[in-house]
């Protein structure tokens, strides 16, 4: 196996792995949302009672006495949102604080009868702020408005108090049926006159408007006119409303069961009529009619179905038969579209688009699931609908309801016929009077519009049971509340490993259902004691909180390694020296990780969930303060780093489950080869398992040091950064910080910043430091805490008159620093070395900046790049910059020093503490220059003296260094470059004379002129080969030095061709032998440059010899323009001089290129030229062709074979009778020449007679057809 790859390399896998993770849930997700609307055969299953009746409160005593005196009317309802069930008893109101279970506070602050009751949120400003609902008392007279306030704010399991506030409306002998209000304070009603009504109020009159008012919203302006007991009875009558807070739209339902949907305009405060919805029952029919009974057909109720629920539906309805109808207001176009950009416009259009038939309540088929078959005896009158669960209430007896429950099925991999549910029943004593969900984070997050990206934590339940608590369900009844729960699989799981040792093979099934890799994420769930996990989540009523098990926990974890599975790899293994039958080695297969590795992925993945991709900082821009705080709050930040800590627990206490492997184990070496490769499976994982508890810790560590900020300035600290390190900052994530160098230079920036700060305020940093060593390592090391010490010692010097005492400071200083001196970057130096230069500690500086040099370059990797000569994009040529940067500051230092004693001198103070200081540390500074050992260093040294015009003086140096120095620095004066490779020739060292030459000709250091290039490469070729020797390397060099010199020669022709260009592209012509003149180009640059651009065909033909490039399109167009560029010039010349000029320059060409193939195609050349003659041939004399090519060299066994190719293939103009012809009278002149001049014995006769054959029989020119039967008659004859 291949060793380990570094940190950041390790992370980025566990990244990686993180990243797949979160799009597989959303995959999962967005699969599970779109399948709602399929109804496969077996849509029903009751596997598990997904809701359970969790515990029943009974009404108190009390209350039922109060029942008993009863007179006109009873009503009840709940609100959740403050914890407390509503009873009306005539004119008296009951708030039941049903967690207590006997207390609850009474109203009768009116004589009215009380016929509905409704919770809304205040619109802000208009009363005071411990107000923080508003409960409207609905009676036939008037409506009347309580303020709601509790003893601790913003709990509602605190005791409540009622305010009246003494606002008020006349409801006009109209009975409202029910209230229901908007986040931003609208409040709408249904009458029991069949319309609806708004109900506005403020905090005091207005000129035009009252103080409260009730509009009717279902009439025209007029009606608002006319008395209510004038007003006609209507057939239609609304009977309930919905609100989508997200898509800012009203729904109502009539008695006729009739849908309106009704816009309330972006900013909530409008009211537009959409659509009408009527005749749904035939519309059902149409999708449904199996379910559909016109005489029973009668919604119920209406429901929203929120965005992050789903992108299609907008509500769902309910019939008292159990169907449930589904409408979008959105077409399959809007449906792909930028969720963001539509969400609170209005909708183009609104329809029925799906129906989903009820399942059978009275039996359970034995497979398990309940078929999908219409149920007669079904009567629903109250249903609840909230984030995939769904609740209707059946009415089976007069003193029983059964309820039944339906969520979502979701096993990890969602059926592919289809939408799914479980259903469970639960009898419910009483009647039902209202069901609702406990408010908790998953209704809340329902709500959210902010973040529309997480769908996969409403759809996918596989998700959410680690973000969410379990969903508790009101029922209440008028005997008491039912409190239900949804059975999540990870709590079916918790049910099953109660029973485990009596029971293993649910819990295999469990596995073998859901994956093992989601059944080991919910068992590292359980056994890491995640709050969601069980019913014990922290701040849950304790009606609702069970306490976890230990034995379920010490179960869970068992299942983890049992029945977690073990890695294996993908495909059938095989050997490596294995090849496939094509010669190729076979590609190794991919490891597949175990289910325990997966499941830990998951589990990882949806702890960091919440905060990975965010930033994690917000920009606050408050008037002109513009800021940035951390984006998560210090509770978010602790929940997230509590369940990691738990996580990591896990990994302390089982080290056999990520500790590294040891891939020289002996065992292996006798090991079988699956044995081997099980053993490699195995230790792919244990890898990628170390690197997943790594960054695991890593995100401890890190959230700790976002914690630890809280504790200081952050903001303050923020802003005294760089400006594009703030820009920087705004931009990473939490992801970034753990895994990116960038986020952990911009840590470490942050933690210098912060640690400076406590220095400048003069506070200790050993608090600090121990905090940050002990919490988060990771952007604070031991060398970081080392250079803080550094500094702060540094910070005491300055401030100390002593001076014994400042230079001990200053030693201990330069003792830190030096330890650290790899990681101390060039700004941080160069402030120290202003910092030393201000107390006079020159000699620290030198010593200083020589240790960061080599640190900086622990492989000297600068040297071998100064001697190279590298180019500017060389990896080396950074190090390099950065060891000058070094030398810069150590001769700054020292000029500093001279300048200072000279200063002191001067004043004339010998004997003073201070001048003692600097000429005592201008001596250090010079003796410790002298005796450095950098290499390097000193060559700066000979550079200074270079540029000081001290050459003689540097030739009197006699150190080892001054060749090398020669080789890689010449002076910057063309005759000191020229000495190097004298100096050599005089030693004879040619062969370094010649490469010095070749330095020298390919140099663009100095202005040197193309023919000089030439010399300098001639006279390179001539030392190289003057080296006597078989080295193969300096064999390979001169052939090197002779190719370069050929492509110069080609430059130079270029440069005298382009020379004699006419003077009207004088401008043009300038610029290219300038370029052409001032350095050696490849051979690809002078033909892309100059060759092609310029048109200089010939040229181009001889860059495709020189550089042996292959490419027959491009060389037959260049010889197309050689020829036609002659042929069709409008030079004053007959057709016969034309054909003479184009003859020598193939000829001229030939004898250069020919035979190479490649430059001069025969094939090509052949066609061509003849089509030229073809086209003159009434001027041209027969054979032009052939008499070129023979006076170029080509043989007449070459000439025939490429004639008779062109007559065998009769391209055009040879497929014409008078081209064929032509052509064969060309052949025929060809064969007798050949038979005249060679000897019979080079002639292959036979192919030739073949061929002459041919030719008689395609002819058409009888006198060409008879020399031909005279040539082959000749040949019969006499060969």
């Amino acid at each position: 196996m291949n060793s380990l790859p570094t940190s950041l390399e390790l992370l980025k896998n566990s990244c990686t792995h993180i990243d797949n993770a979160i799009t597989k849930d959303l995959k999962l997700a967005h699969k599970s949302s779109e399948s709602i609307l399929t109804n496969p055969p077996d849509s029903y299953f009751g596997d598990r009672q997904i809701i359970y009746k969790k515990r029943t409160i009974t009404l108190p005593d009390a209350l039922f006495e109060q029942y008993d005196s009863l007179q006109c009317k009873c009503f009840m309802g709940l609100f959740p949102e403050i914890n407390r069930a509503w009873i009306t008893i005539d004119h008296r109101l009951f708030l039941w604080n049903f967690e207590d279970g006997s207390d609850f506070y009474v109203f009768e602050g009116q004589e009215q009868v009380i016929v509905s009751v409704g919770l809304v949120k205040p619109i802000p400003g208009v009363f005071v702020d411990g107000i923080e609902y508003i409960i409207l008392l609905a009676t036939p007279i008037e409506i009347i408005f309580l303020g709601v306030a509790f003893d601790k704010p913003h709990n509602p399991r605190s005791e409540l108090t009622l305010y009246l506030t003494h606002m008020s409306i006349p409801s006009d002998n109209v009975s409202m049926t029910s209230i229901i209000g908007t986040s931003n304070g609208r409040i709408f009603m249904c009458g029991n006159n069949g319309h609806i009504y708004e109900l506005q109020y403020q905090a005091a009159d207005g000129w035009f408007t009252r103080k409260c008012r009730k509009i009717n919203r279902s009439s025209n302006a007029y009606t608002n006119l006319i008395p209510t007991f004038l007003k006609l009875n209507q057939d239609e009558r609304i009977i309930s409303i919905a609100v989508d807070e997200i898509r800012h739209l009203l729904y109502t339902l009539t008695n006729k069961s009739n849908i309106e949907v009704i816009y309330l305009g972006e900013n909530m405060n409008d009211f537009q009529r959409l659509f009408k919805l009527t005749d749904l029952c035939r519309q059902t029919s149409d999708i449904s009619s199996e379910f559909v009974d016109p005489k029973n057909f009668q919604i119920i109720s209406i429901h929203t179905i929120l965005p992050l629920e789903s992108k299609v539906l907008n509500l769902v309805a309910v019939t008292s038969t159990g169907l449930r109808l589904y409408f979008s207001g959105s077409s399959p176009v809007q449906s792909y579209m930028p969720f963001r950009n539509r969400v609170n416009a209005p909708p183009d259009n609104f329809r029925l688009i799906h129906v989903r038939p009820p399942p059978i309540i009275n039996q359970e088929q034995s497979n398990g699931y309940f078929p999908r078959i219409s149920n007669p005896q079904m009567s629903i009158h109250i249903a609840d609908y909230s984030g995939g669960v769904f609740l209707a209430s059946n009415a089976v007896s007069e003193e029983m309801d059964v309820l039944i429950g339906m969520a979502p099925y979701m096993p990890s991999v969602i059926h592919e016929q289809g939408f799914s549910e479980l259903v469970s029943t639960i009898p419910i004593e009483g009647k039902t009077w209202a069901i609702a969900e406990v408010p908790n984070s998953f209704t809340s997050k329902l709500l959210d519009n902010k973040n529309n990206d997480d769908v996969d934590l409403i759809c996918n339940e596989l998700v959410s049971q680690h973000f969410f608590p379990v969903r508790h369900f009101l029922v209440l009844t008028n005997s008491g509340v039912t409190v239900l729960a949804q059975q999540r699989p990870i709590d079916y799981l918790n049910s099953l490993l109660e029973n485990y040792d009596e029971d293993p093979n649910s819990i295999r099934s469990f596995f073998d259902f859901y994956t093992s890799e989601q059944a080991c994420a919910m068992c590292l769930a359980i056994t890491c004691g995640h709050p969601y996990a069980t019913n014990s989540t922290p701040g849950l009523p304790s009606y609702l909180s069970i306490a976890p098990s230990m034995p379920v926990i010490d179960a869970a974890k068992r299942c983890f390694f049992e029945f977690g599975g073990y890695p294996t790899f993908t495909g059938r293994p095989f050997r490596n020296d294995v090849v496939s039958d094509v010669g190729r080695p076979l590609t190794i297969p991919e490891p597949v990780f175990s289910g325990k590795h997966n499941g830990l992925v998951l589990y990882l993945t949806r702890l960091l969930r919440s905060i990975w991709k965010q930033n994690i900082t917000k920009k606050i821009n408050k008037g002109n303060i513009k800021k940035q705080e951390i984006s998560f709050t210090d509770q978010d930040l602790l929940s997230v780093q509590k369940n990691l800590s738990a996580l990591n627990q896990f990994f302390i206490e089982n080290p056999q489950f990520s500790s590294l492997p040891h891939p020289t184990d002996e065992t292996l070496r006798t090991a079988s080869f699956q044995e081997k490769l099980e053993a490699d499976a195995f230790q792919a994982e244990k890898q990628s398992l170390y690197a997943l508890h790594q960054l695991l810790e890593n995100c401890i560590q890190a959230i700790s040091f976002l914690l630890l900020l809280f504790d200081y300035d952050f903001s303050g600290i923020i802003k005294n950064l760089p400006e594009q390190t703030q820009n920087e900052l705004s931009e990473l994530t939490f992801e970034s910080l753990v895994c990116s160098p960038k986020g952990r230079a911009i840590a470490r920036s942050i933690v210098a910043e912060l640690i400076n700060k406590q220095i400048d305020e003069h506070i200790g940093i050993d608090v600090l430091s121990d905090l940050l060593q002990q919490n988060c390592p990771l952007f604070c090391t031991a060398d970081d805490v080392i250079f803080y010490r550094a500094v702060e010692y540094l910070q005491k010097a300055k401030n100390t008159q002593n001076q014994l005492e400042r230079e001990r400071l200053l030693n201990e200083s330069l003792k830190f620093f030096t330890k650290v001196a790899s990681q101390i970057d060039q700004e941080k130096l160069t402030s120290i070395v202003e910092s030393f230069k201000s107390v006079h500690y020159y000699h620290g500086i030198i010593d200083l900046a020589l240790i960061c040099a080599q640190e900086w370059d622990p492989s000297d990797l600068a040297k071998s790049c100064y001697d190279e000569n590298v180019p500017e994009n060389d990896y080396r040529i950074d190090i390099l910059k950065k060891r000058k940067y070094c030398y810069a500051l150590a001769f700054n230092g020292l000029e500093a020093a001279n300048i200072a004693a000279a200063n002191a001198t001067v004043n004339k103070q010998p004997g003073s503490a201070i001048t003692e200081a600097i000429l005592v540390s201008q001596a250090k500074a010079k003796e410790k220059i002298l005796a450095s050992q950098d290499i390097l260093f000193h060559y700066h040294i000979y550079q200074w003296l270079i540029e000081q015009g001290s050459i003689d003086q540097l030739l009197e140096f006699n150190t080892p260094f001054l060749e090398e120095f020669l080789i890689k620095n010449p002076t910057p004066d063309l005759e000191k470059a020229n000495l190097l490779w004298r100096y050599y020739v005089r030693n004879k060292q040619l062969l370094k004379a010649a490469n010095t030459l070749e330095q020298l000709a390919e140099t663009d250091e100095f202005d040197i002129d193309l023919q000089q290039r030439l010399e300098y490469l001639s006279l390179a070729v001539t030392h190289a080969k003057g080296y006597a020797t078989n080295n193969k390397d300096s064999s390979i060099f001169l052939l090197d030095l002779e190719e370069k010199l050929e492509v110069a020669h080609v430059q130079s022709i270029i440069y005298r061709k382009i020379q004699s260009i006419p003077e009207e592209n004088k401008e043009l012509v300038d610029h290219y032998l300038k370029e052409l003149n001032s350095k050696l180009m490849d051979i690809s640059q002078l033909y892309n440059q100059y060759a092609h651009p310029l048109g200089l065909h010939e040229e181009e033909l001889l860059i495709f010899y020189t550089s042996g490039y292959k490419d027959p399109q491009l060389i037959e167009s260049t010889w197309s323009g050689i020829i036609n560029n002659t042929y069709k010039s409008d030079i004053e010349a007959d057709v016969h001089q034309k054909f003479d000029i184009i003859a020598n320059i193939i000829i001229r060409l030939g004898k250069k290129f020919y035979p190479n193939e490649d430059v001069f195609p025969l094939y090509v050349l052949c066609n061509m030229l003849e089509n030229l003659e073809y086209q003159e041939m009434n001027v041209i004399e027969r054979g032009w062709v052939i008499n070129i090519m023979r006076e170029v060299g080509v043989t007449y066994l070459a000439l025939f074979e490429v004639f008779n190719e062109i007559y065998e293939k009769r391209n055009s103009p040879w497929h014409s009778e008078v081209g064929i012809n032509f052509l064969i009278e060309n052949i025929c002149i060809l064969i007798k020449e050949w038979l005249k001049n060679e000897n019979r014995n080079d002639i292959p006769i036979k192919l030739v007679d073949e061929a002459i054959s041919k030719y008689i029989m395609q002819c058409s020119n009888s006198n060409v057809e008879e020399e031909l039967k005279n040539i082959q008659k000749h040949i019969r004859d006499f060969y």
